[in-house]
């Protein structure tokens, strides 16, 4: 495959579009095939003389951080320890605190109960040896008091060394930031870089961290570049050559620079960009467009291919791309770009990087289930990938691509200079980083550096900083081996591609997405957000539009039909899509007969399991119609009726799983001698299932199945809004072996099914997921009608609560409050309903979500942009109206989404946040895109709690937070069931995260938790007396 990136006959310009539809192939590439087929190009051997030059920079290096303060403190402090990590989480944190309260709390937090101790004296620097002193005493005094994270701390603490500490530490972390930072305005960067040139330095000045937000923020970052580049145009008048560039990030001038808006992004996208390309061009101001994540690739190609064929830039060879070596695409984007280069006539320079988004990377493909990762999961594959791209941009490349080469590696930089090329190139280094390697490497060779350097405030900038140096493993990177004296040289020397001949291509701490789980194989997505992914998967879900379904009940292998059925009407568009004969009288006693026969016959354990595994493969075969489904009766998007269908997967494969690990096998449990103790399992019986339309296939599926999987005999009955999903499903079920006698399905009314079944007497146990009324009556009936204690398990609603507190990162806050409240249109039983907010955040916080919610889209689930679908059905939205009228009396509109004219039906609803004074307004939870706004004083946070509880109800809760004293205390304090922390509070991962609240929320076991299945079993043991069969053999032996 890779023979055709090495064939120069593929780099002229007829070939521009038959290359830009080859880069999608390489998007998830087999990783052990591309990194073999890459090594075997790479046949040289490196000669003594190579590994001379490069241990020579390596010392060169060591010697020179030796005497940098800031080298010394990050070797003593590095990022495998807890110390190194608790300096850069406040360096990352206390610098955002607006409150003296809150970053007293988390100096508190961070600075007390760390082994400060442990580094005093071991350094060979006198001034981090002091600063290890003072960290120590710190963390000394403030101590806190346990039981309370706004309590007083020890004796020996008092107000003025609190105040002490907090401006020491304020000072160290301005000092850092002086050290990544370049400058806090263009101006004072133009003026710092005056003295760069004689050094053959220059600069390429980043003016921002964080993406966009909202569209106002989108223009002040378009306006920031503006100004930048008339700045810099005057710096670089005084300048021969190595001009100063400006970075610029896609994400900073577009709130919804997505795929999934590309119909409107991309035109809005490639105007502003143009407007800033056309002035660079102008002032003569070179631009380069920053990477970002694998996903935006492709998008970001088509605003790079816009704008470099307009005309306003023809024969402009300033406009730089960024390319990351560690994405599978970078040599196919090279083809690309040299081919475009040579249609357009032009040179295209490109900044070659290794990539800053790897955790991130590794972590959306596996939560994605996809089948392969976009990136190499091994640094050394990064690495030998690289020097593949370099040679490429310094031989085949050579005439339409400038190489910019931005790299910390002194065994790559090496080997570039040893390419024996005749093509001019930079160097490029990350401000604070790299410095000693490059004046060496400009000593030795002449060769001219490119200082990345970062503009902005130290409390905007810092922060955004630290997260990337955190997030991206630092300490396997060169840049902090090669400060180690304890690595050896030998491993800083070594060819990448010796490396991954000696050892393992793949990366055996880094399983496939598929195989993360370790019972059984994590169910597959889809990459959305990659177009070809997507139109593909459109072509096969389409289709089904022209099916005309029905849902009817099953009862004993016969179905029942009635004369005058209803119509299953979606609440995407008001159509018709089927039709459902709900079960009547007849259905029911048919059913009620079955059960008092008697004749059923439990199922081997083995058989049964092996049948719920293919369960879960049809569901995978037919993943496209139940996709399909689940947009069109239950309003889903597109993403989140993918998810359904993975999620009603693994509900097959765990509760399997569970299963056969808990009751293959009787338990011997512990006895007296001549006495022998054993526990056994035996299904309940017939087990109830009420399933709920918000999620219509995942836990209809797992209900089933969890009882189906311990020998249960069940009757499934599925919410009104989405009998056909259900009714698909369980042509399913029959389909992998499970029996009809074992599944009988009745759809229709719940109290008119429920009732006569539960009031028989021959229901052994009701498992249901509803409304927390709709558990009490069931509770109730059961009470009524039966001698016996029937066990129910109920999943119901939640008053779902977030914390936040004035550490909390705006930029993820309100993206996870949106997610959280809103996705699925807040028709999730985890969505959040109630935010408490801290004050001093608050109006920062309200501008931010008014504008990110102003970007979203409501509207048909069938289009690709839309955020947010319909209302499951009129009786929902009524509802939900009527509390609008309510809020509107009572409460103040912060925030509202956009709803456009025309939508296809009148179920479509604006998702909207309101400020309410106390959770007590609350009579009952609104299912529905309604988020209600707390603010809180710092010191409230227990009574705020106690109103939380007091509640009854507990299902999710939420904290955004960077003080673990204040996070450990809500987890401590809160009586709920799942609590999620720094992210959103919806999709629970089946396995790793059981769902399921206490009080008002549920009774519990977890869905999806190991302790589930066991509701479904009755236990029985047996207890035998061995020796009355001839002695005790145990002691006679």
């Amino acid at each position: 495959m890779l023979e055709f990136l090495l064939d120069p006959s593929t780099l002229n310009a007829d070939a521009t579009p038959g290359l830009r539809a080859r880069i999608n192939q390489y998007y998830l590439f087999d990783e052990q095939d591309y990194v073999q087929e890459l090594l075997d190009t790479f046949p040289e051997q490196l000669d003594e003389n190579f590994s001379h030059n490069v241990t020579s920079l390596i010392q060169g290096i060591r010697e020179h951080n030796s005497h940098s303060i800031l080298h010394q403190l990050l070797q003593e402090y590095d990022l495998s320890t807890d110390e190194g990590i608790t300096l850069m989480c406040l360096a990352e944190s206390l610098i955002r605190v607006p409150d003296v309260a809150t970053a007293n709390d988390l100096l508190i937090d961070k600075l007390s109960e760390r082994g400060w101790q442990h580094h005093v004296n071991k350094s060979d620097s006198f001034w981090v040896n002091a600063a290890s002193w003072g960290l120590a005493l710190s963390g000394k005094l403030l101590t806190p008091n346990k039981s309370h994270p706004s309590d007083a701390v020890s004796g020996l603490l008092n107000k003025l060394t609190l105040n002490i500490t907090r401006e020491a530490v304020a000072r160290a972390i301005r000092i850092m930031g002086e050290q990544f930072i370049y400058a806090q305005t263009i101006e004072e960067a133009i003026e710092n870089a005056k003295h760069l040139e004689h050094k053959q330095q220059c600069c390429s000045f980043d003016m921002l961290g964080e993406e966009a937000l909202t569209e106002a923020d989108a223009q002040h970052y378009f306006e920031a570049y503006d100004h930048a580049l008339d700045v810099v145009a005057q710096g670089n008048q005084r300048k021969q050559q190595l001009l100063d560039n400006i970075s610029i990030k896609l994400s900073a001038l577009h709130p919804r620079y997505e795929p999934s808006q590309q119909h409107t992004v991309l035109p809005q996208l490639v105007k502003r960009l143009l407007a800033l390309a056309m002035k660079a061009k102008q002032l003569n101001v070179p631009i380069t467009i920053d990477a970002e994540e694998q996903y935006r690739l492709d998008i970001s190609l088509q605003v790079i291919e816009s704008v470099l064929s307009h005309q306003h830039l023809a024969n402009w060879g300033h406009f730089g791309i960024v390319i990351q070596s560690y994405g599978k695409r970078a040599l196919s984007i090279l083809h690309w770009l040299h081919a475009l280069a040579d249609k357009l006539q032009i040179t295209i320079p490109v900044r070659l990087v290794k990539g800053a988004y790897w955790d991130s990377e590794i972590k959306w493909a596996q939560q994605l289930g996809l089948p392969e990762y976009p990136v190499f999961t091994q640094k050394h594959s990064t690495d030998l990938n690289y020097l593949a791209c370099a040679r490429f941009l310094l031989n085949e490349g050579q005439h339409r691509l400038i190489p910019k080469f931005a790299t910390h590696n002194a065994f790559t930089v090496q080997y570039i200079i040893e390419m024996q090329s005749t093509v001019e190139f930079e160097f490029q280094r990350l401000q604070g980083m790299g410095e000693s390697l490059y004046d060496q490497i400009n000593e030795q060779h002449g060769i001219p550096c490119r200082i990345y350097s970062p503009i902005g405030l130290h409390n905007e900038l810092l922060p955004y900083l630290v997260r990337r140096l955190i997030e991206n493993g630092a300490n396997s990177s060169f840049v902090f081996q090669v400060q180690d004296p304890q690595i050896p040289l030998h491993m800083l020397i070594e060819h990448p591609a010796d490396y991954l001949i000696s050892s393992s291509i793949l990366n055996p701490n880094i399983p496939l997405p598929c195989e993360i789980l370790v019972d059984y194989p994590n169910s597959q997505g889809i990459e959305l957000q990659h177009n070809s992914f997507y139109y593909q998967t459109m072509d096969k879900v389409l289709p089904f539009h022209e099916e005309h379904y029905s849902c009817a009940p099953i009862i004993n292998g016969q179905t029942f039909l009635i004369e005058q059925p209803s119509d299953a009407i979606s609440p995407v568009d008001g159509q018709v899509m089927g039709h459902n004969h709900w079960a009547q009288n007849k259905a029911i006693e048919h059913c009620l007969q079955t059960l008092a026969d008697d004749t059923f016959e439990f199922e081997d354990l083995e058989l049964i399991t092996q049948a719920i595994d293919r369960i879960a493969d049809g569901l995978q075969q037919h993943r496209h119609e139940l996709i399909y489904l689940c947009m069109q009766e239950a309003g889903k998007t597109l993403q989140n009726a993918v998810n359904e269908v993975r999620e009603a997967e693994d509900f097959c494969r765990y509760y399997s799983r569970q299963a056969q690990k808990h009751f293959a096998n009787a338990t011997i449990l512990d006895s007296v001698t001549g006495e022998e103790n054993i526990l056994r399992y035996r299904p309940r019986g017939t087990v109830l299932c009420i399933s709920p339309w918000n999620f219509p296939l995942a836990i209809f599926i797992g209900q089933v199945c969890a009882a189906l999987a311990c020998g249960n005999r069940v009757i499934a009955k599925p919410a009104r809004q989405t009998g056909i999903i259900a009714m698909r499903a369980v042509e399913i079920i029959f389909e992998a072996g499970i029996s009809q006698q074992q599944l009988m399905f009745i759809p229709g009314n719940g109290a008119d099914i429920a009732h006569p079944l539960i009031k028989s007497g021959l229901i052994h146990m009701v498992c249901f997921t509803g409304s927390t009324r709709a558990a009490r009556e069931i509770q109730q009936w059961l009470f009524d009608y039966n001698q016996t204690f029937i066990p129910l398990l109920a999943e119901t609603g939640g008053q779902n609560v977030m914390f936040a507190d004035s550490t909390a990162l705006i930029e993820q806050l309100v993206p996870d409050v949106i997610e959280s409240a809103f996705d699925s249109c807040g028709q999730r039983c985890s969505a959040l309903r109630v935010l408490f907010i801290q004050e001093d955040i608050k109006d920062i916080f309200y501008e931010a979500l008014r504008g990110r919610l102003a970007s979203r889209h409501i509207d048909s689930p069938f289009l690709r942009d839309t955020d947010f679908g319909p209302i499951i059905d009129h009786s929902a939205k009524q509802h939900l109206d009527k509390h609008l009228l309510w809020l509107k009396d009572n409460a103040t509109l912060i925030a509202q989404a956009n709803l456009r004219d025309n939508l296809p039906s009148d179920l479509y609803m604006a998702p909207c946040a309101y400020e309410i004074k106390d959770i007590a307004q609350l009579q009952r939870e609104n299912f529905g895109p309604i988020l209600h706004i707390i603010p809180f004083h710092h010191e409230q946070l227990d009574e705020k709690l106690k109103q939380i509880n007091d509640s009854e109800y507990g299902l999710t809760l939420g904290i955004h937070s960077r003080n673990q004293r204040w996070i450990d205390y809500i987890v401590k304090k809160a009586v709920v069931g799942n609590i999620y922390i720094n992210r959103n509070m919806i999709g629970a991962k089946v396995g790793a995260q059981p769902f399921g609240g206490h009080g008002l929320s549920g009774t519990g076991p977890k869905t999806g938790g190991p302790n589930y299945v066991h509701s479904f079993v009755k236990e029985y043991c047996v207890t035998t007396n061995s020796s009355a069969f001839g002695g005790n053999q145990e002691l006679l032996s």
